[in-house]
């Protein structure tokens, strides 16, 4: 009973130990989750810029080739005669354009353009200087980008699947003498752009295209070109960027990583840039995720980088740091205030709890007391009070010695404590005299507790002292405003009982206490 307002207090101090702690992991781990993302997203704009740079730099240099081999009159007026030919004057004219053109076709590839390609004004495939046995398949129905230049007559770039090869595609209009008469592509590959960005970052580049795109697009015998990818069964990966054994290796590091890091379907429905931070084999990785549309402006394939990562390291030995940090301080500041409350419960203890029995003094039982007494006359009830003291104690003390005595009070303290109940009061009210408050208590009830009180003490051995009896008086009054005229009653009560042999209980005559002025006042009123 005397710890409970202590344990109140810790577990009120325990439960906002336990707010404060998740309010700061999760804030912390916000905090961390907020670095992660903007470390990805770093990572992402700058893979996008890189390749950016390249294409530019492509960019410039099939401008190059195009204007230095092919913007001049000889293949325009073979593209013009070509298109208005018959099949064998197309066969002759095609074969003198791949002559004419195969010395330089060979060198461009050196500098990683894969293809260059003739079309008619209708989309039809002319000369692929890649593969030139292949041509006179209509091209406008599976790509946007030469259907484009031919309608609209103006130079477009951008990435499209092709029938042979994906690549990001230079097309340009062509004309002889204001006439349109076909257009030519110049493109790279990605896995050409891969190759360049290997040699600068040290990381494993891969490509997907998603799998309609390819099924829908290619020649049937070029489909063994790609294969199922692991993250997605609406994507293929191109082998052209798994040729080598360290790729496949690289492959493998990127499947166990998806295997660990969960769905990404969202990310791919919505053609995000996305990143993916991961531990495999005891290293730290991040795989970045770039879209990449199509002439159309539609999402239609992934360029993937992997790379052993150092910053998510970093990242995370901080957000452990920090949380450990943090955490080391709430408990220290909970300690301190555990400490605090404890000092602060002990001096209050010590205030209001007698150091030998460890029961209420009298200065405490007098404030609860009041409290009670003020209860009791707005609600009417009954409030009873029960004095007793230590037969014969002080021959105890001259017999057995102070320590002996000290030992019979704190255990008649206990026996007492053990027949009250949690809303009685108890209290030692000076030397060996005690006193009990019982609220809401008849004067009959009261009587009943006070006796069984009075066997129990009477049937406990005490050491060297052994038999102990006590004598007890009780009292019950109501509507009585004066306290310590309430427990006089009481006291007088048990001054009977020592008169007439001790080791019994007598109760003084219930109603009010007209001995008390305050009362006789009222009384007087009354009549």
């Amino acid at each position: 009973m005397l710890n409970y307002n202590l344990r109140k207090k810790f577990i009120v101090l325990f439960a906002g130990l336990l707010v404060v702690v998740a309010i700061s992991n999760y804030y912390l781990f916000l905090g961390y989750s907020n670095q992660k993302y903007t470390y990805i997203s770093n990572q992402n704009n700058q893979l996008e810029s890189q390749i950016n740079a390249l294409l530019l730099s492509r960019e410039q240099f099939s401008n190059y080739v195009f204007k230095s081999l092919i913007d001049n009159d000889y293949i325009k007026e073979l593209m013009s005669e070509a298109y208005s030919s018959d099949e064998a004057t197309r066969d002759r004219l095609r074969k003198e354009l791949y002559g004419y053109l195969q010395k330089d076709y060979v060198f461009s590839t050196e500098y990683d353009f894969r293809q260059l390609h003739f079309h008619f004004p209708d989309t039809t495939s002319f000369l692929r200087m890649h593969e030139p046995e292949k041509y006179g398949d209509n091209l406008g129905e599976v790509r946007e980008s030469i259907r484009i230049v031919n309608e609209e007559k103006r130079y477009v770039k951008g990435f499209e699947e092709g029938k042979i090869y994906n690549g990001y595609r230079f097309i340009y209009p062509l004309s002889y003498n204001g006439q349109h008469v076909g257009s030519v592509e110049v493109s790279i590959s990605f896995d050409a752009l891969a190759s360049v960005l290997s040699e600068l970052y040290d990381r494993d580049y891969f490509f997907a295209v998603k799998k309609d795109v390819v099924t829908n697009t290619l020649f049937k015998e070029e489909l063994e070109n790609y294969t199922e990818s692991f993250f997605s069964e609406d994507y293929l990966f191109d082998l052209g960027l798994l040729e080598s054994e360290s790729k496949v290796l690289a492959l493998k590091t990127v499947e166990m990583i998806m295997d660990e890091s969960g769905d990404i379907s969202y990310e791919l429905e919505q053609g995000e840039k996305f990143g993916v931070l991961s531990e495999y084999g005891g290293q730290d990785y991040i795989l970045n995720f770039l879209p990449i549309e199509n002439i159309s402006g539609k999402v239609v394939a992934y360029f993937i980088s992997l790379s052993g990562d150092t910053d998510l390291f970093h990242i995370k030995t901080e957000y452990i740091q920090r949380t450990v940090h943090i955490n080391v301080i709430i408990l220290l500041l909970f300690f301190v205030f555990v400490m605090h409350i404890r000092n602060i419960s002990q001096l209050e203890t010590i205030s209001y709890v007698d150091n030998l029995t460890k029961i209420y003094n009298r200065h405490k039982f007098l404030e609860l007391a009041e409290s009670e007494l003020s209860r009791s006359i707005r609600y009417g009830s009954d409030l009873s009070f029960i004095l007793f003291d230590l037969d014969h104690f002080k021959k105890v003390n001259d017999t057995y010695g102070h320590n002996e005595g000290d030992l019979v009070l704190r255990k008649v303290a206990k026996i007492v404590s053990a027949n009250l109940r949690k809303t009685d009061i108890f209290a030692r009210w000076g030397g060996e005299e005690f006193i009990v408050l019982l609220p809401e208590t008849s004067l009959e009830n009261a009587y009943t507790t006070a006796e069984k009180i009075r066997q129990a003490v009477e049937c406990q051995q005490f050491g060297k002292v052994k038999k102990l009896t006590i004598s007890l008086g009780v009292s019950t009054v109501y509507n009585c405003k004066n306290l310590l005229a309430s427990i006089d009653l009481a006291d007088k009560a048990l001054y009977e009982s020592k008169q007439n042999g001790r080791n019994r209980t007598t109760v003084a005559s219930p109603g009010k206490c007209l001995e008390c002025s305050e009362c006789s006042k009222d009384e007087g009123s009354e009549s």
